[in-house]
C-alpha cells in the first residue's frame, strides 16, 4: 500500500489534464488530502472517500509496502476464489498429465504387442498356405501319376466298364480333395478377414466424427482446414473443458464432396484414444452450450461390420419400444464399438 499527503507527491498517476483523480469521487481535490493507493490496480483514492479513519490511515502509512490495501473494485471474494480455483486446476492438470503419461506407455505397449501378434499370425498363415499349396500340388501330381499307371495296367486286362469304374472313383476322390481344399481356403479367408477387422478397429479407435460443424466459406482448402481446426479447438477447450492442442489432432478431413449450404461430417483422428475418450465422456455439457454447439453430434468411427451390428441393434431397440405397451420407456443403443447394448430409459 502506498500513501501520500498532498497532491505534489512524486510517482503519482495523473489525469488527462496532468492532475491526479480519486477513483471513488473522480475529483483531483477534496476535503481530504490523505491518499491511499490500491496494490492491484495502482489507483489512488482519498482516504475519506473509501471510509478510512485517522487510525486506520496511520497504520497503512507506517506499514508502507509491507501492508497491502485493496480498493472496493479489486477487493472481491472472486479474486480469492479464482486463485484457489487456479491452484486446484493446476493440481488436477498435473495429475491428469501424469495419468496420461502412464496410459500412453500402456497403450504403446498394448499396440506393440498387438502388432507383434498380428505379424506372427500373418506369417504363420502365409507359411501354412505355402505348405498346403505345395502339399496339394504334390498329392495331385502323385495321384494323377498313380491313376494313369493303374489305368494303364488295368486296361491290359479289363474291359471298358472296369476302366470307367476306376475313373469314376478317382474323380470322386479328386472331388473330395478339391472340396477339402475349398474348406481350407475358406478358413484362411475367414481368419484373414477377422485379422483385418481387428486391425481396422485399432486404426479407427482414436477417431471421432462430428456432425453439424459449420463449414468455412474460405475458397482455399488449407484455409477451410484451419477454420475447422480452430472450431474444434474452441469446442474442446472452451465448451467441453478438455485440454486439446493442434498437435493432438493428427488429421482433420471433411467427408464427402463439398456442396453449398451443406455441412459435411468432419472426421478427426487424435494421437491416442485417451483424448478421444475424454471428449466422448464430456458431451453432457453440450446441452448447456450455445445454439451452434448444442446442434453438434459426436459419433465413433465404426468399421463396416460395426455399422452393420449397430444398425441391427437399433432395429431391435425400435421393435422392443413398439412392443412395450406401457409407453413409459425409450429403448436406445448405447456403449462403445465392440460393446454395444440396448438400454431401457424412462421417459421424462
Amino acid at each position: 500500500m502506498a500513501s501520500k499527503k498532498g497532491k505534489g507527491t512524486s510517482g503519482k498517476k495523473e489525469s488527462k489534464e496532468g492532475e491526479e483523480c480519486c477513483k471513488a469521487c473522480q475529483m483531483t481535490d477534496g476535503d481530504d488530502e490523505r491518499w491511499v493507493q490500491c496494490d492491484i490496480c495502482e489507483g489512488w483514492n482519498h482516504a475519506l472517500c473509501v471510509g478510512l479513519d485517522d487510525k486506520e490511515y496511520e497504520v497503512l502509512k507506517k506499514g508502507g509496502r509491507k501492508v497491502k490495501w485493496l480498493c472496493k473494485e479489486c477487493d472481491l471474494p472472486t479474486v480469492i476464489e479464482m486463485i484457489k480455483m487456479f491452484k486446484d486446476n493446476k493440481t488436477k492438470n498435473e495429475q491428469i498429465e501424469k495419468d496420461l503419461s502412464i496410459v500412453k506407455v500402456e497403450v504403446a505397449n498394448v499396440a506393440k504387442k498387438l502388432n507383434d501378434e498380428i505379424g506372427a499370425v500373418n506369417k504363420k498363415l502365409s507359411d501354412n498356405k505355402m505348405k498346403i499349396d505345395k502339399h496339394i500340388e504334390s498329392v495331385r501330381d502323385d495321384m494323377v501319376k498313380l491313376v494313369e499307371k493303374k489305368i494303364a495296367e488295368k486296361m491290359k486286362e479289363t474291359d471298358d466298364t472296369l476302366v470307367k469304374t476306376v475313373k469314376s472313383k478317382v474323380e470322386d476322390h479328386l472331388q473330395t480333395v478339391t472340396n477339402n481344399i475349398a474348406d481350407v481356403s475358406k478358413s484362411l479367408v475367414d481368419v484373414k478377414r477377422d485379422v483385418d477387422e481387428q486391425k481396422e478397429r485399432e486404426q479407427r479407435a482414436a477417431n471421432i466424427i462430428m456432425y453439424n460443424v459449420p463449414e468455412s466459406s474460405s475458397e482455399q482448402p488449407q484455409d477451410r482446414n484451419l477454420d475447422d481446426q480452430q472450431f474444434c479447438l474452441d469446442t474442446f477447450n472452451k465448451v467441453l473443458k478438455v485440454k486439446i492442442n493442434a498437435a493432438d489432432m493428427k488429421k482433420l478431413v471433411r467427408l464427402g464432396k463439398r456442396v453449398d449450404s451443406v455441412n459435411r461430417p468432419l472426421l478427426i483422428q487424435f494421437r491416442d484414444r485417451v483424448l478421444k475418450n475424454m471428449i466422448m465422456e464430456s458431451l453432457s455439457v453440450l446441452k448447456e452450450a450455445g445454439e451452434t454447439h448444442r446442434k453438434l453430434i459426436f459419433a465413433h468411427d465404426l468399421t463396416k461390420k460395426e455399422r452393420e451390428v449397430c444398425k441391427t441393434m437399433v432395429a431391435e431397440a425400435k421393435e422392443q419400444e413398439t412392443n412395450d405397451t406401457s409407453g413409459e420407456f425409450l429403448y436406445r443403443v448405447r456403449g462403445v464399438p465392440g460393446s454395444f447394448r440396448i438400454v431401457k430409459i424412462k421417459r421424462r
